[in-house]
């Protein structure tokens, strides 16, 4: 939403000219008004958004992203004080809380339990498979298939909970993580669910770890059994 919205708003609503400004992931202490938000906006700040004083105390109530404008002179949190009442009995949300909408997690678990699904697939394909049929090249061709979807959920399942753009939580960036998954699958991922609690949004590192492990398992079961059954063939 823009400040046009955000005033049409509170017009159709009624109440108070007070909202809690979150600013690159810090929540400040005291409400500001849709003035001072709109100063912020002129900023170079990566990420802001603010929450109706009336919906703090609410279940489900969530912060909302304020369109910005083209950045010119980043504003100091020291220079400009922000205009609010001191005597404000409204409870403030908890210090960098961000709301995670449950609809965000849905790549995260899908990455979790891809590995699990591409242990099932290799066991089924290529355990119908003859020796004539290339097995080998037939894993290989899947698994290189599973790393790049592996890759692609975790880049955007990244930029959906925006990791990079507050640098205290980490410094890997949702391509940064794609490509850190895409090589290194089975120890990558499980390293990436563990730091989505960061971001307020469920872990999976569990589901993951054991995923990849089956998924391991998985791979050298069909690797021993095809090397079995070609040393047994070549006897002949």
């Amino acid at each position: 939403m823009n400040i046009k919205q955000l005033r049409e708003w509170l017009l159709q609503n009624g109440g108070e000219d007070k909202w809690w400004l979150h600013v690159d992931g810090v929540t400040e202490e005291l409400p500001a008004s849709l003035e001072t938000v709109e100063e912020f906006l002129l900023s170079d700040y990566h990420s802001i958004k603010i929450m109706h004083s009336s919906c703090s105390n609410v279940e489900g109530g969530s912060w909302i992203t304020v369109q910005k404008a083209a950045p010119i002179a980043k504003l100091s949190f020291s220079d400009k004080k922000i205009k609010t009442s001191q005597e404000n009995s409204v409870s403030r949300p908890e210090q960098n809380e961000v709301i995670i909408q449950p609809n965000l997690n849905a790549f995260g678990l899908i990455a979790a339990v891809f590995p699990l699904v591409t242990a099932f697939y290799l066991f089924g394909k290529i355990s119908n498979m003859s020796l004539i049929q290339g097995p080998l090249s037939e894993m290989v061709t899947i698994n290189y298939a599973a790393t790049l979807i592996m890759a692609i959920l975790v880049g955007i399942d990244a930029a959906r909970l925006g990791v990079g753009l507050n640098k205290s939580k980490g410094v890997c960036e949702p391509a940064t993580w794609g490509v850190l998954v895409m090589f290194f699958s089975l120890i990558a991922l499980p390293w990436y669910l563990y730091h989505r609690k960061k971001y307020g949004a469920k872990s999976y590192f569990l589901l993951g770890l054991v995923s990849c492990l089956l998924w391991i398992a998985t791979g050298l079961f069909l690797l021993y059994s095809v090397s079995v059954a070609l040393g047994e063939h070549s006897k002949f």
